[in-house]
């Protein structure tokens, strides 16, 4: 399911910076990842968080910490990068103490941000999550309650660090506090098992209801910050993604399979890797000059370069482990 969010992540970026615009196919299909980017990664990082640490009696703090410091240092190489290159601003101590400290949040960036502190509030909150996940009654009262931050005042500027949980406008594109039903829904399915093909028929069904509604009356809906239609839609997309996804790893051939796990267990690599690439063609002054055959490739080839990489980097822990045989033979 990673490896699926990561493609589909990965080509929206390519789209909304590569492409002109003009091509309406490019631009659904763009508009439909992002429905389902980040919510489907907040649901994949519940049910991962909860196999690796809320699972355990004793939780493993020092790992924690470590994925958390994974996604800020993702964070701020990507923003540093988008600062530089997109926004042209010069590399400077102010500058870089600015992304440090989460004075200003830069673009295509602040997902990553987002995930950091998820990480450090499951390992805080680690029993008020276990409890709520424990039965569907808890987590469906969470989930609704949760949803009514949605309604908080959109037009309030907080300060940078405050809006990354609690939204508001400005940099709090995805607030923390918007999101967590998805993380709390990934830490369920984690607990309980859910045939695909039931999950499918309702999460399509909701998604469609969703949508009826929304055409009907006309809501309004906005994604920085998020609306509740756009938490609702983005969440039933997720399911059917789950959906998809298990099906895949069920009946997929094997290279399939293969390929969307080895994507999935690397999904930093590829959308720090992705960003940089893209902001580099910022700066270089061909943002929004590409047609869609020329996009495509463009994102093939990005994602072809990228998995070769993966392929020829040097695993750490297998170089400890050789280097430590080499020396008990020796």
């Amino acid at each position: 399911m990673k490896g699926l969010l990561t493609i589909g992540m990965v080509l929206a970026h390519v789209i909304q910076f590569l492409e002109t615009g003009q091509n309406r196919l490019l631009q659904q299909v763009s508009l439909g990842a992002n429905l389902v980017s980040f919510s489907g990664f907040m649901f994949c990082f519940g049910f991962a968080l909860h196999r690796a640490y809320l699972l355990k009696d004793i939780t493993p703090t020092s790992k924690v910490l470590k994925t958390s410091m994974k996604c800020y240092t993702a964070y701020l190489v990507s923003g540093l990068a988008f600062l530089t290159l997109v926004d042209g601003q010069s590399v400077s101590a102010r500058t870089i103490g600015k992304i440090l400290l989460i004075r200003i949040i830069p673009g295509y960036s602040e997902f990553l941000l987002t995930f950091s502190a998820i990480t450090i509030l499951a390992l805080v909150l680690k029993s008020q999550i276990n409890f709520i996940t424990s039965s569907i009654k808890a987590l469906s009262i969470s989930c609704v309650a949760l949803l009514f931050s949605t309604f908080l005042p959109k037009d309030v500027r907080y300060d940078p660090l405050v809006g990354e949980f609690i939204g508001g406008t400005g940099f709090a594109y995805f607030p923390v506090l918007q999101y967590f039903p998805l993380f709390l829904i990934g830490v369920w399915f984690s607990r309980n098992a859910i045939t695909e093909k039931r999950l499918a028929i309702v999460a399509t069904a909701a998604f469609g209801a969703l949508m009826v509604i929304y055409i009907a009356t006309e809501l309004k809906t906005s994604r920085f910050p998020p609306s509740i239609i756009w938490i609702l839609a983005s969440g039933s997309a997720v399911l059917i993604y789950y959906a998809i996804s298990t099906a895949i790893s069920r009946r997929a051939p094997f290279v399939v399979v293969s390929y969307l796990n080895s994507v999935g267990q690397n999904v930093l690599p590829y959308l720090l890797l992705s960003n940089v690439t893209l902001f580099t063609i910022h700066a270089l002054g061909n943002a929004h000059t590409f047609g869609s055959a020329k996009v495509l490739v463009s994102f093939f080839a990005l994602m072809a370069l990228i998995y070769f990489i993966q392929i020829i980097m040097i695993d750490p822990e297998k170089s400890r482990r050789a280097l430590s045989r080499a020396k008990t033979d020796a």
